[in-house]
């Protein structure tokens, strides 16, 4: 029951900040004209530079937690990310552009937690790119439709490069064991679970 309701939370956590993602740019307009631009740009860019850097924080303070199983170039990657993410964003020329890499770079670890309950090989990796691509077209082309943003393919590039080095920061970086055995034991046992419980109800 508890690994049920760990599982629902965690897509429910995935869709929320797809939603999220997705709103951002009528938020960001309604915003604007609340605001001003320079205001909202300025708190945008703000907001996005302190949550980038509490990830990196996360990553960081987690390779030290496991410090006697951590090599040198775990850090040495996590670096190379962090230099190359601060490089992207001085390109990236507005803040709504910003909190779409950084919504996607989330989501895309929010993704990874949400499918190693199911997947434990490298196929999450590649289901977890998969659906973050989806995930970027769908939000482009209904954004269009809703007419709250114009469909744009940098965006969708973006949004793509984000969530894939989001995934690559979890492989070269944090480099946790998938636990292939573990969840085919818990599948086992929760069909065995179905079983005993169309059979009782049967009775």
């Amino acid at each position: 029951m508890y690994q049920k309701t760990l599982i629902a939370l965690d897509w429910a956590v995935v869709f929320f900040i797809y939603f999220l993602a997705l709103f951002s740019s009528p938020l960001f307009n309604q915003a604007i004209i609340q605001l001003g631009q320079n205001t909202v740009n300025t708190s945008l860019n703000l907001t996005v530079s302190v949550i980038i850097g509490l990830v990196f924080i996360s990553f960081l303070a987690y390779l030290i937690k496991k410090a006697d199983r951590t090599a040198v170039s775990s850090y040495a990657w996590l670096s190379v990310f962090f230099i190359i993410t601060v490089f992207f964003l001085f390109k990236v020329e507005t803040a709504k552009e910003r909190l779409h890499f950084l919504g996607y770079g989330i989501l895309s670890l929010v993704l990874y937690r949400a499918l190693r309950h199911k997947v434990g090989t490298l196929m999450l990796y590649v289901w977890a790119s998969v659906i973050i691509i989806v995930f970027a077209v769908l939000d482009e082309n209904l954004q269009r439709l809703l007419g709250t943003a114009s469909f744009e393919l940098t965006d969708i590039g973006i949004d793509c490069l984000s969530g894939l080095s989001a995934q690559l920061l979890i492989i070269l970086v944090a480099r946790p064991r998938l636990k292939h055995i573990d969840i085919k034991i818990r599948k086992g046992m929760d069909k065995l679970e179905r079983i005993k419980n169309f059979k009782s109800g049967h009775k």
